[in-house]
Parts: C-alpha cells; sequence; structure tokens
C-alpha cells in the first residue's frame, strides 16, 4: 500500500488536466500491477475559480486492493489538503497473521521520545558503564522497559499442554550429532558496515516480534550511535563470538487447521516467531552469501524459487514449451512432479556446512551460518497462553528465518548432478520436476526408473525424503490437455472504482500463468473472453447488446488475447537479457516446428509465447545480455559505499541563475563543474546527450540509440562526465544534472533486480574514481531555470539527437520493453480500428480514437450530477449553484471559465455547426481528423 502526496494530475483519478508525474504513475500502473483507490475526489482545498486538484493519491497491490476502502475526510483542519482514509474491511483470522491480545499501534509511538529516552535516561544510567564485556541482553533489558508484553491471554484455537508438548517434541526430534568441527577461518574478515546496516533493516514491517519484543521499527529509530553499537557487536560475532541466545529463540503459535481434531498435533500449523534483531543479523549475511552464490553461479540455473529475477512463470513456461515441443516432433512426454517432505525441517546441518564449505564462501561467513542455525531453542504457545519449552534443535532450518530459503537452495543444488543428460530437472522450492520426451513409451519409464533410482540415493545420503501422497507421475499425449499436467504444482458504482476491482479481483486471475496455457481451444477462449466482458459491461452500464470493441474502448482494455501475448513480451524480455537462460533453445526448436506448419501445427495457432518471440525478435539483438541479472555483475563493496547527490534549494519555474551562482560558489569552490543533460524526442523516435564544462570551455554532444529512455540517456552523459575526468586528470568535480531519478538511482544502495547496468557501471566508475583520488559529487538542479551550464547542456542534448547514431550501445530489457510497449499498443489499436468494419460502427463516429481517459460518452464521470445520483455527492449543484451536469461543466460553469478561451464559440467554429451545442452534440459530431 503507498499512498502520498504524488503532485500528478490525471483524469484516472479526477483531475481534469494529465501533467507528467500524472502519466508516469498510470505507466506505473500498468507495469507494477497495482490499483488505485482515489474515487476522484478533490484532495487539496483549492481557491475559489480554480480546478478542484487529486494529487494525493493511494496505490494497492490488487490481492490487498479489495479489501479496503478509501474517503476523503472533509475538514482539512490548518492545512490545504484533505486527510485520507483508507480501512480494512477484513477482520477475519488469517493463518499466517498472529492475532496479538495485545498488540503494538507503532505508527502511533512517539519515537521523539524514545530517541530522547535513550539519548538521556540510557545515557546516564547505563551507557558510561558500558565495556567490552557487557552483553547485549542487558542493553536490550532497557529498551524492552519502554514497551509493554504482548504474549499475554489465552487462545481457545491453541492446544492444551499435553498437545502443545507433543507439538514441540516433533519439532525437536532427537539428533545423533556426528563427529563434527567447525574449520577454522582463513579469510580475511570484511566487516559489516552502517550502509549494509541500513539497507537490511529499510523497508521491514512491525507484525509481530520475538519473545525480546525488539520491534523493527525500535531498531531503525535508535540513535546513530545505538545503531553503531549494535553494528560493532554484529561484528564481533562474524569474528567468531557466540551470538546471543536469545536471538535464536523460537515461539511457535500453533493454529488449529479448519474442521480438525484439536487433540491431534498433525492438527496445527505452527507460526514461529523470532527476534527481529537475530533476524537483522541473518539478513546481513543473508546478502554477503547471495552475491558470492549467484556471482558464481552456485545455484542450478532452472531452481527458480527464491530467488531474485525469477518467478513460477519460468517454471510454468519452460514445462509447457517442452511438450509442445515434444508434440512437434510427434513425441510422448513424460513428467514425473516431486515434492520434498518436510522441506526446511529435515535439512541435515552438518551436511550443509560441507557443502557450503564446497562453494567457496568465507569460512567466517560458514562459521556465522552454523552458529545461528544449531542450538535453537523453541517454545510453543498453549492454550492457557503459557509457554512449553525450551527444547532445543538441531535438525533442519528454522521456518521464516531469512536464511532458510538461500540455504535450502543450496542444499539441493547438487540433486541434479548425476541425473541422465536426457532428463530436465526443474526446481521451484521444495518442488521438483523431471522431464524426458522420446517416441516409445516403455523406454521413457525406463529411463524415468533410472533417473528416479538416482534421486532415491540422492535423497537417503542428504536426510530427505519425499512426499509420496503428493508426487504423481503423468505421461502428456495431444489429447491431454498440458493444463492438466501444470495444476497439481503449486468500491463504489462509479466505473473508475469498478474497472479497478476488475483488475484487482478478476484480470490478476487472468493474467497468473497466462503465458503458459496458449494456444486456447476454442472454447476456453470463449469462456474467458464472455469473463472480461460480462465485468466490463458491470462496470460501464452497458446492454449486453454493446459491441465488444465498444466495451474494450470505453475502458481502455486490451483484449484477453492481446494482452496476453503483452504480457509474454515482458517476460520473454527478461529471458532474453539472460546469455544462458535454458527457455532459450527451446524456444528456438519450438519456432522451427511451428513456422513449418506441418504435423502437429499444422491446423493450430501458433502458442502466445511463440507469437510473442515473433514480436520481440527485431529488438532483441539491442538487450544486453548477462550471465545472471545486472545486479550481480559488479562487486558486492560497490553496494556498500554511501554515495550520495546535493539537492540544492532551487525551486522549478523560477529563474535561479543568482541563487545557483550564490550556492555553488561556496559549495563547490575548487571543483570542476559539469553540466549534463538528456533529451528525448518521442515523435521522431531521436535520443541525445549532452555535456558542457565551462572551465575547459567544453562542448560535447552525441546520439544514442532511439530505445533509450530519458533516464537512461540522462545516465550515460553522467557516465561521460566521470569519463572526461580521467582523462583530463581532474581531481575534484561536481557533476550537475537536472535528473533526479537518474541520481536517485545511482545514489541507491539496495540490490534491486530491476537495476540496469548502465547504472551499475557508472556508480561503480564514480566509486572507482573517489577511491583513486578523482573526488565527483553529484548534484541536482531543475532544468530549464536559467542556469547558463543546465541550459548550454540540454542545447547539446539537443544538437546530439539530431545526429546519426553511432554509439549504438546495447540497452536494458527496460529500456527495449518501454520501445515495444509502444509498437505493440499500435498494433492493437490498428487491430481494434479494423474491427469497426464488422461491428460498432455508430460508437466509431463519437469515439474514432482509442482513449486513455474512458466514460465521458457514457455520462460516467465525476460532475456533481454523476456524484449525486449515485449517492456520494449531497447535492447535485455546483459550487455555483447550477445543476453539475458535463454541459454546465464544459460552457456554463463561471468557475472553470478560462479568461482568454471561449470553449463553446471554438467549438461551434470548428465544427462549423450552429448552436445551441451540447455534449452530446460535441461526441455526435466529433470525427477522426479533430478528435
Amino acid at each position: 500500500l503507498v499512498t502520498g502526496d504524488l503532485n500528478a494530475h490525471n483524469p484516472l483519478w479526477g483531475s481534469e488536466l494529465k501533467n507528467y508525474n500524472g502519466d508516469t504513475i498510470e505507466s506505473c500502473l500498468e507495469i507494477l500491477d497495482l490499483v488505485i483507490l482515489n474515487d476522484g475526489s478533490p484532495t487539496r482545498l483549492t481557491p475559489p475559480g480554480t480546478r478542484p486538484s487529486a494529487v494525493d493519491l493511494t496505490l494497492a497491490s490488487p490481492q490487498i486492493a479489495i479489501k479496503l476502502s478509501w474517503h476523503v475526510i472533509p475538514d482539512c483542519g490548518s492545512s490545504d489538503h484533505f486527510p485520507i482514509l483508507t480501512t480494512s474491511g477484513d477482520r477475519e483470522r488469517h493463518g499466517d497473521i498472529v492475532q496479538m491480545t495485545a498488540k503494538r499501534n507503532y505508527k502511533r509511538a512517539d519515537w521523539n521520545s524514545f530517541y530522547t529516552f535513550l539519548e538521556t535516561v540510557v545515557d546516564q544510567q547505563f551507557c558510561e558503564g558500558i565495556n567490552r564485556n557487557t552483553s547485549l541482553k542487558e542493553v536490550w533489558s532497557m529498551v524492552k522497559r519502554f514497551a509493554y508484553s504482548v504474549y499475554g491471554g489465552k487462545n481457545i484455537n491453541f492446544p492444551n499442554t499435553e498437545v502443545a508438548r507433543e507439538i514441540l517434541d516433533n519439532l525437536t526430534p532427537v539428533v545423533v550429532q556426528p563427529e563434527f568441527q567447525i574449520t577454522a577461518n582463513k579469510y580475511e574478515i570484511e566487516k559489516f558496515n552502517m550502509v549494509e546496516f541500513e539497507n537490511s533493516i529499510a523497508g521491514k514491517k512491525d507484525k509481530a516480534t520475538g519473545l525480546d519484543e525488539v520491534s523493527y521499527s525500535m531498531i531503525s529509530n535508535l540513535p546513530i550511535r545505538f545503531k553503531q553499537m549494535l553494528l560493532n557487536q554484529f561484528n564481533k560475532y562474524l569474528e567468531g563470538e557466540c551470538i546471543p541466545a536469545d536471538w535464536k529463540n523460537f515461539l511457535i503459535y500453533p493454529f488449529l487447521k479448519p474442521e480438525r481434531d484439536p487433540n491431534i498435533p498433525s492438527s496445527y500449523r505452527p507460526i514461529a516467531l523470532a527476534s527481529c534483531v537475530g533476524k537483522l543479523w541473518e539478513n546481513l549475511i543473508k546478502t554477503r552469501v547471495e552475491w558470492t552464490v549467484e556471482q558464481n553461479n552456485l545455484i542450478p540455473e532452472k531452481q527458480y524459487g527464491f530467488r531474485r529475477g525469477k518467478s513460477v512463470t519460468d517454471n510454468l513456461c519452460y514445462i509447457t514449451s517442452f511438450v509442445q515441443l515434444g508434440f512437434s516432433r510427434n513425441m510422448y512426454t513424460l513428467g514425473v512432479f516431486l515434492v520434498i517432505k518436510g522441506a526446511y525441517d529435515d535439512v541435515d546441518i552438518y551436511v550443509l556446512y560441507k557443502k557450503l564449505e564446497s562453494t567457496g564462501i568465507p569460512t567466517y561467513l560458514i562459521n556465522s551460518i552454523f552458529q545461528t542455525v544449531c542450538n535453537r531453542a523453541i517454545y510453543v504457545r498453549d492454550k492457557t497462553g503459557g509457554l512449553v519449552g525450551p527444547k532445543l534443535a538441531n535438525l533442519g532450518l528454522a521456518q521464516g528465518s531469512p536464511l532458510s530459503p538461500l540455504l535450502f537452495n543450496i542444499y539441493i543444488g547438487d540433486m541434479q548432478k548425476d541425473m541422465l543428460p536426457n532428463i530436465e530437472t526443474l526446481f521451484y522450492a521444495d518442488d521438483v520436476v523431471l522431464l524426458i520426451s522420446g517416441y516409445e513409451i516403455n523406454g521413457l519409464v525406463n529411463l524415468m526408473n533410472t533417473a528416479l533410482e538416482t534421486l532415491r540415493k540422492w535423497f537417503g545420503d542428504n536426510n530427505l525424503t519425499l512426499s509420496t501422497s503428493k508426487s504423481k507421475a503423468i505421461l502428456i499425449r495431444k489429447a491431454l490437455n498440458v493444463m492438466r499436467a501444470l495444476c497439481g504444482t503449486k468500491w463504489g458504482a462509479d466505473p473508475a472504482s469498478l474497472l479497478n476491482i476488475y483488475k484487482g479481483l478478476i484480470r490478476s486471475h487472468l493474467d497468473y500463468g497466462c503465458q503458459a496455457i496458449s494456444p486456447l481451444t476454442k472454447t476456453n477462449e470463449k469462456i474467458l473472453n464472455s469473463l472480461q466482458f460480462k465485468a466490463l459491461r458491470i462496470i460501464t452500464g452497458c446492454l449486453r447488446s454493446t459491441p465488444t470493441n465498444a466495451l474494450l474502448s470505453e475502458c481502455a482494455e486490451m483484449d484477453i488475447k492481446h494482452r496476453i501475448i503483452w504480457l509474454t513480451i515482458k517476460y520473454l524480455a527478461r529471458v532474453h537479457s539472460i546469455s544462458e537462460h535454458p527457455l532459450q533453445s527451446i524456444l528456438e526448436d519450438l519456432n522451427e516446428y511451428c513456422l513449418t506448419k506441418e504435423d502437429y501445427w499444422k491446423n493450430r495457432e501458433y502458442p502466445a509465447i511463440i507469437s510473442a518471440m515473433h514480436f520481440l525478435a527485431p529488438y532483441v539483438q539491442h538487450i544486453k545480455k548477462f550471465r545472471n541479472i545486472p545486479c550481480y555483475i559488479i562487486e558486492h563493496k560497490y553496494f556498500t559505499y554511501e554515495l550520495e547527490y546535493i539537492e540544492l534549494k532551487l525551486k522549478k519555474g523560477n529563474d535561479n541563475a543568482t541563487e545557483f551562482l550564490h550556492l555553488t560558489s561556496e559549495l563547490y569552490e575548487g571543483y570542476c563543474k559539469i553540466y549534463t543533460d538528456g533529451s528525448l524526442d518521442p515523435i521522431q523516435e531521436k535520443v541525445g546527450i549532452g555535456m558542457y564544462v565551462p572551465q575547459y570551455e567544453y562542448s560535447f554532444h552525441d546520439s544514442v540509440p532511439k530505445m533509450a529512455q530519458i533516464c537512461t540517456a540522462e545516465t550515460i552523459a553522467i557516465h561521460k562526465a566521470c569519463t572526461f575526468c580521467l582523462e583530463n586528470d581532474i581531481k575534484k568535480a561536481v557533476i550537475f544534472s537536472d535528473s533526479q531519478s537518474a541520481l536517485k538511482k545511482l545514489t541507491s544502495n539496495k540490490l534491486n533486480k530491476d537495476l540496469d547496468y548502465i547504472t551499475l557501471l557508472t556508480k561503480e566508475m564514480l566509486i572507482n574514481c573517489n577511491f583513486n583520488g578523482t573526488i565527483i559529487k553529484l548534484a541536482w538542479v531543475p532544468g530549464h531555470t536559467g542556469i547558463d551550464g543546465n541550459e548550454r547542456a540540454d542545447k547539446n542534448a539537443n544538437l546530439g539527437k539530431q545526429l546519426p547514431i553511432t554509439n549504438n550501445i546495447l540497452l536494458d530489457k527496460a529500456d527495449v520493453l518501454a520501445y515495444c510497449k509502444k509498437k505493440y499498443h499500435n498494433n492493437w489499436i490498428k487491430e481494434w480500428d479494423n474491427s469497426f468494419n464488422h461491428k460498432g460502427k455508430w460508437y466509431k463516429a463519437i469515439q474514432p480514437q482509442f482513449p486513455k481517459t474512458p466514460w465521458f460518452n457514457k455520462g460516467h464521470c465525476l460532475t456533481d450530477q454523476h456524484k449525486f445520483k449515485i449517492g456520494i455527492a449531497d447535492s447535485p449543484l455546483c459550487e455555483c449553484g447550477q445543476l453539475g451536469d458535463p454541459d454546465h461543466l464544459f460552457f456554463g460553469c463561471e468557475i472553470n471559465k478560462i479568461p482568454t478561451f471561449d470553449l463553446y464559440q471554438t467549438l461551434i467554429q470548428t465544427h462549423n455547426t450552429p448552436g445551441p451545442l451540447n455534449i452530446k452534440c460535441v461526441l455526435y459530431n466529433l470525427t477522426a481528423n479533430t478528435a
């Protein structure tokens, strides 16, 4: 859930005009699959005679949007923004959310008092006595006094004490410890720094704490020197000191499963709560280990679970394409779908230690991991509210532990080592899929049995077992729908509100895994289309006889078929950014069979993934490829270096020339000032970069590939400025850019799977310069505000985009995808246009173009009259006292009139239409040339 004053205007959420921010947010809604909760109500108090403003937005993921209600509170007090209340109507108990009897509300916490308390009371009474022998338990006991207990009370859903003890025994089986000794560390210890600490705590939510009752909010709001104390302790544990036992305490809340016998231990689902301080420690280790593992490809390429840049879609598309390729060759495909029983619970930590050693991970990190996972103290909450335990656990990985998914991936990483070469092995967490294609069923069965025997030995050596009840084998023939093979694996009446509900509740389900279900049978395609159009008719209030192309236009939606292909294009762009992605070779073979239109494909439609492949083919050559996602191409240390940019206190729209000179003469005396800029012409599809260095009287301009987005162009310009500093041996320089987005990406220390390689290489260069004696600083200035250097750089960028492209650098998939989106949308518009040759001709006369802002020609717009009609306004009258219908809004309202422009007379002259004129008349007489 995201909410805030985003300064974004767009008719989608009630503004009358659209600005750049509004267009950006609209794109984000589509790309990130978010839903906007605004109902069109103004969120800002504006002076009489000005347009209403809806700049405070609330965005949500589809999964929670349907559970939320949103409304504006009309009393804004002394502010000019109305308060917005977003509430959840969901009061049900969920199995994955622990219900406390007395839950803290961290949003209402007085963190200033918390800060003062630590700086004064703790400082005076305790901190003077801190020495190297003082334990962290004593430090945190002072913090715990600031909060109250959240673990009291009874819960009738918890087991009685006897059953709770059985659950505890099941979670902590007796393990015979083998002869074992940890290996002495031979690596130089790279200590954690404050940047890593802040990255690990950033964005953490306060859901439930462990037994120590320390929350993430408490840690993130610690004074900086207290954070440094905690960081120093972390580094001592990294060097070999024993971590506090409290960090390894796990509190189990056993929740009774629906309609189960409460006297049987297996009837309960255990939910584990752990220390937030301990999880912070684990996150620091996890980031280091994950970096080593991914950069050195230590996990099988086809393990798609719990990894950045990979998802279940990879599995679905690979399995579907593998089966379809078998069909193309007139082969059978045998698939065995296996589920590892217990998974985390049965991991042998001593075997895990040996596997970690074989990866080349530094020994001090391996020893820290082993110290964290062994001797975990388990407690179970019972029906009385008391605790049963503790008992020590030395088998398995802890549920809910940040390290567990990564360690499990490493543990099963060698499962396919001895597998037959013609057996394809795919993983997704604890699910394993074996696939093989061939002409003879008996031969396939024999080969698969051999593979299963190999797996049986591996499972025995690694102390894991299979869940036989959940595992199955399927022989996939042409007559068998591929989907059967996959099924066993794991706010108001306003149209804007209804469309949000459709996107969150219906479309999100249609989107999931859609890349793998094509080609659809005619029956299934009809079912999906019927579902979509039924929803769109409800949204628009149209009759069943309304043409479907008109429905799509009214809601600015693609039809199911085109949306599936577009989502598949987005997925394939990611596939083609990985140089050795397993799916690429299968798609090449499958494409050859599809193009022949023989045998299996003679009378069949191409799969969506092949259609998407054909569309993307001309653009793939422009995508930069790496072995892994780009964030792993530079060393981890570059994400731990604090790179900042200064935002000069200059306002957009002002003439900042004098103020800029005053500020920079003080801040950057002795620095070489470099100005960079990028320029994009979306119509002519030209992109340029520019640079200006007044000290050297040096101007530079160049073109970049037309698919580059403006942020990428700005980053390339900054990279060019860094190169200029190195080539001219400049020791102190400041780069001024008017692109905040580029500067924010460069200075972000988050390990983000979507970071582009140009940003990463520029970041690497900047930090290397600062390491090697060339100080380069970054600063933001508002563009087009009279700053001479910025204006000269902008002029150079405009000159650059007129040059022929000589710098054919490869681009990130996001740049190419943004370009493809426009092309694909244009293709969709052409097909939409052609559909009116057969139906909807009357509608086409008043809506000649596919709209971005629907509903005006249906009367469903946020006028006072319509809001009164649907019950969200007390009166149908405008602020001026007249009936607030669309005619009044456009032609009659004195408040909305622009003194220098008469819309009514302009429309009469444009259309050569005698008065009187109304909105219906305008819509009816619109043509393609004047729309």
